[in-house]
């Protein structure tokens, strides 16, 4: 039978090139979606405290970025706001309008956040610290090297092994154990288990020390029986036993020959072996219901199931932190949904009908601009050269606005800006330039047809008559509402009008 040559196409053998490429990265990337997913460095509990530790850093800081963030543009809000009264009546007014809004909106987001999953994240801090604790004594109960024995006795009565005597043995059993903790020293896996932890928000499951750790089982020992012939010493070397010579009387371990000899005593290694843990109840799927432990308030020790609870709500509980007004371009925040709607608001009032995007574009860029520049860029110089004088006696122009946003002068600030604000219209305000009289139809009395001007209302022997002036009251009733100068210059009468003078 002769051999068979088979030929591939150019195009054949590109073809397979690519879905071996396709399967090789396909590979690789349901190897990185599980690293994100289980962190499965943790083998020991040294290890799990350090992941313990990393995840205490990381929810901490986050909570502390939040605040700080949350505080950055309060302060934001509070400059606009100076700015805005500072600026009024210019073309710069509106715009410090529209940035005071868009940092309250953005600070009166952040703090509902804060607030909705502060007390969360602070109970899972306070249990991952419990469970270190707990991680603590436990290695420190665990032994270093084999134990040794002591205090080594035969009971009473005669012990005869194989003759059907009873008899006791008792030994003390002694092993080293750690006093300081040694985890700073192993760091071979730190960088992982940094990594883990910062994978918070998308981990489903972890590895952790079984509950069963923390309890006294999984305890080996080790003993030797010897019959007659050979001495215990030379079997259970370096330990006491309980032992017999052939007479049956009890002897040294060196000259015994039968016995019983505790030669180890150990805890199973697999017993504080870390297990894979989920951190719901099934299996960690997006958007479940993370799944408390019952029994959380009477365990002596935050349990694996009370740890994965506390670990799925610090996965799901996310503070969204918006970048501060000032660091963004006005060009990217003229775009933003936020910063048209209070645009249009601000330029054109309350809409009849819900405002056109064009509408809402236009407003932002006609308020803003559309330069290039961050909001700090464009302003920043303006802020940094105004100032406020609200002290009494003051008289170096005052304190720099940017300076008052986190001073306590800023409330007095704000309302003296305001009050100097206002008064600029109180002249307009105070002026009669308009009189609007409300008229009641009603029949003409007496008084009505006496002339005011030229007559006097007065009460003659009990009676009121309207009677005419006399003497000097004639002349200036007469001239009363005339030009009387008779003088070369210009003069001016003010005629009943009053004038607002500041």
């Amino acid at each position: 039978m002769g051999h068979k040559t088979l030929a591939f196409s150019g195009q054949a053998i590109k073809l397979t090139s690519f879905l071996l490429f396709l399967a090789a990265v396909s590979l690789i990337f349901r190897r990185v979606v599980g690293n994100h997913t289980q962190a499965e460095t943790a083998a020991t509990a040294c290890e799990e405290t350090k992941f313990n530790v990393k995840l205490i850093t990381k929810i901490d800081s986050q909570l502390e970025t939040a605040q700080q963030h949350l505080g950055e543009l309060q302060a934001e809000e509070r400059l606009y706001s100076l700015a805005a009264c500072k600026a009024e009546g210019t073309s710069d007014a509106a715009a410090y309008g529209v940035l005071t809004a868009i940092a309250a909106k953005r600070a009166t987001a952040l703090q509902a956040a804060v607030q909705a999953n502060k007390d969360k994240l602070l109970t899972v801090i306070k249990k991952l610290k419990r469970r270190n604790a707990a991680l603590k004594a436990l290695q420190l109960m665990s032994p270093i090297g084999s134990a040794t024995f002591s205090e080594a006795a035969v009971g009473s009565g005669t012990v005869g092994l194989g003759a059907g005597n009873t008899g006791t043995c008792e030994v003390t059993a002694k092993a080293e154990s750690a006093t300081k903790d040694t985890c700073k020293t192993q760091t071979s896996k730190d960088a992982q288990l940094a990594a883990y932890a910062e994978k918070l928000t998308t981990l489903k499951k972890f590895k952790a020390v079984p509950d069963a750790a923390f309890r006294f089982n999984d305890i080996k020992v080790k003993i030797t029986a010897i019959e007659r012939g050979t001495k215990v010493d030379s079997v259970a070397s370096g330990s006491d036993a309980c032992a017999q010579s052939g007479a049956g009387s009890a002897a040294a371990k060196d000259s015994a020959t039968q016995g019983m000899a505790v030669v180890s005593i150990h805890r199973k290694a697999e017993a504080t072996q870390t297990k894979t843990v989920a951190m719901t109840g099934d299996g960690g799927a997006d958007g479940a219901k993370c799944t408390a432990d019952t029994d959380a308030e009477s365990n002596f020790i935050i349990t694996t199931k009370d740890l994965a609870h506390a670990l799925c709500e610090a996965r799901q509980a996310i503070i969204d932190t918006q970048r501060k007004v000032s660091e963004e371009k006005i060009k990217m925040l003229i775009t933003q949904e936020d910063t048209k709607n209070i645009a249009v608001l601000l330029k054109n009032g309350k809409q009849a009908q819900t405002p056109s995007e064009e509408t809402q574009a236009a407003a932002a860029k006609d308020i803003l601009g559309e330069e290039d520049q961050t909001v700090q860029q464009r302003f920043g110089a303006q802020l940094a050269q105004w100032k406020l004088d609200i002290k009494p006696g003051a008289v170096d122009g005052g304190s720099p606005i940017t300076t008052l946003p986190n001073a306590i002068d800023y409330a007095s600030a704000l309302a003296f800006c305001l009050g100097k604000t206002r008064g600029k219209g109180a002249a307009s305000a105070g002026n009669p330039t308009q009189t609007v009289t409300s008229t009641v139809e009603r029949k003409a009395t007496a008084l009505d047809k006496c002339d005011q001007i030229k007559c006097e209302w007065k009460e003659i022997n009990g009676k009121e008559e309207c009677k005419p002036k006399v003497g000097e009251g004639v002349v200036k009733a007469q001239n009363d509402g005339k030009t009387t100068n008779t003088t070369t210059r210009n003069t001016i009468v003010i005629n009943k009008a009053p004038l607002l003078l500041r």
